[in-house]
């Protein structure tokens, strides 16, 4: 079931949102790979004496491009992430016919131009979007989305009875954070 859209207005809106959320999981990452090359470039009397501080800086970086990124490919249809957002493209094609392009158009510099070489949605790459960031198909996805179940949202507590250490669980997904921005390039 799509997220319920009536108009491009409100398509905008979800766009917007969800750029941002991206923008936001891309910043953390940085910050983290940063800070991380700082410390083994460095190795600073400074950031030695104050370790506690910086790891858990460090840290903090790396769970909130994960954190976000688990908004990013959330599974349910109806909230906003790329799953829920594709499904919503694909339920709202009339959004992206030749005559709503030019009616979001109008008024705008060379849009007779931009017109005239309108491409309509690509319905195969659409699918072969869905299936990118869809956890049945994308054995990285459903890695954050099991890490997102057990970790992030909320603390398995079977995991905490048996004892579990989370970290060998549930080990951060450091190199699959940079394949999601690898594939957005």
């Amino acid at each position: 079931m799509a997220i319920q859209v009536r108009n491009s207005a409100e398509f905008k809106r979800l766009v917007e949102a969800l750029v941002l959320e991206l923008v936001d999981a891309n910043i953390g990452f940085n910050m983290y790979m940063n800070l991380i090359a700082a410390h083994v470039q460095d190795r600073t009397r400074a950031m030695q004496e104050s370790w506690t501080f910086w790891s858990l800086t460090i840290q903090g970086h790396l769970d909130s491009a994960i954190f976000r990124l688990c908004r990013i490919y959330d599974q349910r249809l109806t909230n906003l992430g790329l799953p829920g957002f594709l499904d919503t493209i694909k339920c709202n094609q009339d959004l992206f016919s030749k005559p709503k392009y030019a009616e979001r158009l109008q008024g705008r510099d060379h849009a007779p131009t931009l017109i005239e070489h309108f491409e309509p949605l690509n319905a195969p790459q659409l699918q072969t979007d869905i299936a990118y960031v869809t956890r049945d198909s994308n054995p990285t996805v459903d890695r954050l989305i099991d890490i997102r179940h057990n970790y992030y949202s909320h603390r398995n507590a079977r995991d905490v009875v048996a004892d579990v250490v989370i970290a060998e669980a549930y080990p951060h997904m450091r190199d699959e954070v940079g394949e999601f921005y690898s594939q957005t390039d």
